[in-house]
């Protein structure tokens, strides 16, 4: 239910597909007791679903599917840089797979960068490129511009976001996964308080106690269909899924990222959205940088 709760779809039945979305019953955010933290913590967000339940029954989704251009030649990715340069708000993605050892593909100290996905809203509409770094198919398929290309045009463009620069750019848990994954590849983030991390964001936000992931945040704040796979991101056998699903991300992370600002303002937990980026998340990156890891085990004890 957390994973799918919030996004419209269709049930089956007798007559013919009907519109629905899920969230959870009534009754387990209006009572006390044991479910008093939940219902202080959901009740909003299960009257939102319903709302979006009543815009699914009638068609009034307000949803337009991102186009994503996720195998572009060197010169269509060129032309995507610049209609993206329009949008001001870029989201930043990365997908990794194993390292060249085995390592795990969430180690962003070793893993393997697979594709970079770039997103935004121009001129009303959502759009993103997501080149490849390497092919996942068997047989790979065959990159259609060279990878020191697509390096060169990546790391001009995130440049244009220093020092105050023309382009502001933002990332779900970006500052901690995306930015030493880019920085390993030799296409590096602009410093930390020039890059929106949209999870510290929501974390400092008036929905502290809710989940900070993409997935929740798309649910919660648009009409979005379900982009989410049902499977671990090692389980993609495309190029094309899994470079949409990696631009799709980007986009959502720029779509949000402007909303989740006003309400971190409107909170006045802007100083403290800062210290976490410039102090607690530049301390993480640096002691996985230095070696140091954290024992999964002794973290889940602690969550």
């Amino acid at each position: 239910l957390m994973k799918s709760r919030g996004f419209p779809f269709s049930v089956p039945t007798e007559a013919g597909p009907k519109p629905a979305v899920a969230t959870f019953h009534p009754a387990a955010v209006m009572s006390g007791g044991a479910q008093k933290r939940l219902g202080r913590r959901w009740r909003e967000v299960v009257r939102a679903d319903v709302r979006k339940a009543v815009r699914n029954a009638y068609g009034r989704l307000e949803w337009v599917e991102p186009e994503i251009l996720w195998d572009p030649t060197l010169g269509e990715f060129e032309g995507a840089l610049a209609r993206l340069a329009t949008a001001r708000v870029i989201g930043v993605d990365t997908e990794t797979g194993p390292g060249p050892n085995g390592e795990t593909a969430v180690d962003p100290e070793c893993a393997t960068l697979r594709c970079i996905g770039l997103g935004g809203v121009v001129d009303g509409r959502a759009f993103g490129t997501c080149p490849g770094l390497v092919s996942i198919e068997r047989p790979a398929r065959p990159l259609r511009m060279d990878v020191e290309s697509l390096r060169v045009r990546v790391r001009n463009f995130l440049a244009r976001g220093v020092a105050g620069g023309d382009l502001v750019f933002c990332g779900n848990n970006v500052n901690v996964f995306d930015r030493r994954v880019l920085e390993r590849a030799g296409m590096p983030l602009p410093p930390y308080l020039s890059v929106y991390d949209n999870t510290a964001l929501h974390h400092d936000s008036d929905e502290s106690e809710l989940p900070h992931d993409l997935n929740y945040q798309m649910s919660r704040y648009t009409d979005s269909p379900r982009h989410k796979p049902g499977h671990g991101h090692d389980a993609w056998t495309s190029d094309m899924e899994l470079r949409r699903y990696c631009g799709f991300d980007a986009v959502g992370s720029a779509m949000l990222a402007p909303m989740l600002i006003d309400r971190v303002n409107a909170c006045e937990m802007g100083d403290a959205y800062q210290a976490d980026v410039s102090v607690l998340q530049r301390l993480c990156v640096n002691l996985r940088r230095a070696g140091l890891r954290l024992d999964p085990a002794e973290q889940a004890r602690h969550d």
